[in-house]
């Protein structure tokens, strides 16, 4: 399971100061497997990213606490919710600066496209009929940019109202078939969405239709449909989508998933999970000590609100904290089973990722993924390293 941020006694031992990567190697398996790989030899990105994906397969959201900061610090933008589909949830609430420069419809955008189409009804050309286009002042990088490739087409098309404006776009997609790279939530990828190309970092997440919150999935899990949210320009219609990842060895892009426009609404929120996990230490009818959740008297009580539940369906709530070590009294509606797993759920609300490009003729397509590189760090909850709860606080 996840270590978030610093260091951390084994989740079984009571040793500390085992850091996550001390900790995979000690229990590295003979399978071969990641964890097992070359003493001394460093890890590839790609290899790195397997063994995260494969961790969050197995154990989705979950994470422990290391021994030193405080959870309260933390998880200061976090919440408790009783139900995630039922709970009240403000969707205007603290809104990043982004949302003053896009558009939303409401519920009023199927009147918006028939206002949009009614207005080019009478004008244009005729389906099936064959013209000559003459383009006058083309700019001189534009020329020389479509000369480098001959024979290519050149695509023209039209707006309608309210396309030329930005928006966040939901793209219904699965991943490909053909492509095993492990994709993550917040890495720059190419997104055709129609007629247009952008350069874009989406935001995954599970679709919901019965709720206006979508939980987060950070990586894009094979045979599994997923909402990908991205800061893009309005498109009406059922636009085709395909997304592509650049190699980054010269190859030509790889086709990562396809799929097509969901919805244009900014009023969707993507919810991001993180479970604070602890072990029943003693038990007695309803009631139980546990351990190995938080580690001082003052987070027990700063969360002392939440509600607890267990991997085998109890649900219950903290009493007091035991002690200055971080064990805590807590009842639940029945008796525990000494292999179960005390959960925590906790919850947050996270945006797209601002820096979308159209990509036009000139447009040099890796430099562009580079720039959304720098701009925003992929979405994670447990970066590795001293600084790793800093690191996870700022990109949320």
């Amino acid at each position: 399971r996840r270590v978030h941020g610093g260091s951390m006694a084994a989740p079984d031992s009571d040793e500390e100061g085992l850091n996550q990567d001390e900790y995979d190697a000690a229990n590295a398996s003979d399978d071969g497997g990641p964890a097992a790989s070359e003493a001394g030899a460093p890890r590839t990105e790609e290899e790195i990213l397997r063994e995260r994906q494969q961790d969050d397969f197995q154990w989705p959201d979950e994470v422990y606490l290391p021994k030193g900061p405080l959870a309260r610090d933390l998880f200061k933008g976090y919440r408790g919710l009783k139900s995630f589909h039922d709970s009240p949830w403000d969707p205007y609430e603290e809104l990043p600066p982004e949302y003053s420069r896009i558009v939303e419809f409401g519920d009023s955008i199927s009147r918006v496209v028939a206002e949009a189409v009614s207005e080019i009804e009478d004008e244009g050309i005729a389906c099936d009929a064959y013209l000559q286009l003459i383009l006058e002042d083309v700019p001189s990088e534009v020329a020389a940019a479509l000369a480098t490739v001959p024979f290519s087409p050149l695509l023209a098309f039209g707006l309608l109202r309210h396309e030329q404006q930005f928006s966040v776009v939901h793209l219904e997609v699965v991943k490909h078939a053909s492509c095993d790279y492990p994709i993550e939530s917040g890495a720059p990828l190419i997104v055709h969405v129609g007629f247009r190309r952008l350069v874009a970092a989406p935001v995954y997440s599970g679709s919901n239709p019965k709720a206006d919150k979508n939980k987060i999935e950070r990586f894009m899990q094979p045979n599994r449909g997923l909402l990908a949210s991205i800061y893009g320009p309005v498109c009406f219609g059922a636009m085709p989508v395909l997304m592509f990842r650049d190699p980054g060895t010269g190859a030509p892009p790889q086709l990562v998933a396809t799929g097509k426009l969901h919805s244009i609404r900014p009023t969707t929120m993507l919810i991001k999970r993180v479970v604070l996990i602890g072990e029943p230490f003693k038990m007695h009818k309803k009631k139980a000590t546990i351990r190995r959740m938080f580690y001082n008297p003052e987070d027990i009580l700063y969360f002392k609100a939440i509600e607890l539940r267990t991997k085998y369906g109890r649900h219950g709530h903290i009493l007091c904290p035991l002690g200055t070590h971080g064990h805590m009294k807590c009842v639940f509606d029945g008796a525990l089973d000494a292999r179960d797993t005390i959960c925590l759920p906790l919850y947050s609300r996270v945006y797209p990722r601002w820096g979308t490009e159209v990509i036009g003729a000139t447009t040099d397509v890796r430099a562009a993924l580079a720039r959304l590189a720098l701009r925003h760090a992929p979405l994670q909850d447990a970066a590795e390293g001293d600084n790793g709860a800093a690191m996870d606080m700022a990109m949320l």
